[in-house]
């Protein structure tokens, strides 16, 4: 079994305060054969602005350093997690040619221009009836990214429910199936694929729907990731979501390098 998690933060993200160095001692002590660093950078700041353009020194000069020091047997890849990119994805093509990426996340955080560009993080949900507006708005916002060149992967594509009410498998109703379905085939037909998103084992069993359904889309690309911060998190659900992955159909998941996919037995 080869183990993978290609979702992880340090202390380059906004929202982390761990050295990369951690994140990597962490993963050989969970037997994590392969990390892929990827870092927060979105194009919209919380509030709906655009955001100043990245700065890869830090994130560069951090990663360097690293992978020097990295065990043999343990690889580390390079990565980013870009939010918003349907933005302005000229200018999301130029940040991320500016370094020597393995691997893109391609995330959602912000809604729409409908609801101020507002991180979905910072929202009020006790409205049922909002909840429902934002998840439309969510679906709407990965469809306009899905057939672009600037990721790899769909990151965390229920993301949206960390932050509401239980609401089931919300995304396998007659309001929103057949939209995820056209989603997933954008996807498919563009060449990229979506991740897997452990979310520290907190959500695993409930994405079965969701895996399912974009396996049934002829999804073949597929990363897992457990989104950590801390070290604590590194790899938690990885062993999980590879049996899940089983379980649905899928006989391969994914890794990069150099932004070229490749396929290894689950």
């Amino acid at each position: 079994m080869y183990l993978t998690d290609y979702h992880s933060h340090s202390i380059c993200s906004m929202d982390s305060t761990t050295p990369l160095q951690q994140m990597v001692e962490a993963a050989t002590n969970m037997s994590i054969q392969e990390l892929c660093t990827t870092d927060h950078y979105d194009l919209l700041t919380e509030d709906g602005e655009l955001a100043d353009k990245l700065d890869w020194s830090k994130i560069l000069t951090q990663y360097e350093k690293v992978q020097r020091t990295c065990p043999d047997g343990f690889t580390l890849r390079l990565g980013l997690e870009f939010g918003s990119g349907q933005v302005n994805p000229a200018l999301a093509q130029e940040i991320l040619s500016e370094a020597p990426l393995d691997y893109v996340i391609g995330s959602i955080h912000n809604v729409s221009a409908t609801f101020g560009r507002k991180d979905i993080y910072m929202m009020d949900f006790s409205d049922i009836n909002f909840c429902h507006q934002i998840l439309d708005d969510y679906i709407s916002c990965m469809t306009a990214l899905a057939p672009l060149p600037c990721y790899d992967c769909m990151g965390h594509v229920t993301l949206p429910l960390r932050y509401m009410p239980p609401m089931g498998d919300v995304f396998m109703t007659s309001q929103y199936r057949d939209r995820m379905k056209t989603l997933f085939e954008i996807i498919v037909q563009s060449g990229h694929g979506i991740e897997l998103n452990t979310t520290r084992n907190r959500n695993v069993e409930a994405l079965r729907p969701i895996m399912a359904l974009y396996r049934d889309c002829g999804g073949e690309i597929i990363t897992l990731g457990a989104d950590g911060h801390t070290p604590k998190q590194v790899g938690v659900g990885i062993i999980e979501g590879q049996e899940l992955l089983r379980q649905v159909g899928f006989r391969y998941h994914t890794i990069y390098e150099k932004r070229i996919p490749q396929f290894v037995k689950l």
